[in-house]
């Protein structure tokens, strides 16, 4: 269901979301599904979306997904 609902790539990616979903709780305190859905179709491995997930904010020094922090360059 998943793998249709949001619209994944994969098996793969499906089972990436499923997993991040239940064994990464802590990982995931303030992080909606959404977040979980882009980082799994914006990496390739299971290791990256973690990465992805974890991404420090340079202005607060807290925790985001990588889609919810800006970059200043």
């Amino acid at each position: 269901m998943i793998l249709c609902e949001a619209r994944l790539k994969g098996w793969q990616r499906a089972d990436y979301v499923i997993a991040l979903m239940t064994t990464e709780p802590r990982l995931l305190d303030g992080i909606q599904l959404t977040d979980v859905v882009e980082a799994v179709n914006a990496v390739q491995s299971f290791a990256d979306c973690h990465r992805y997930l974890q991404k420090d904010c340079e202005i607060c020094y807290t925790t985001y997904p990588t889609s919810q922090v800006l970059h200043y360059y």
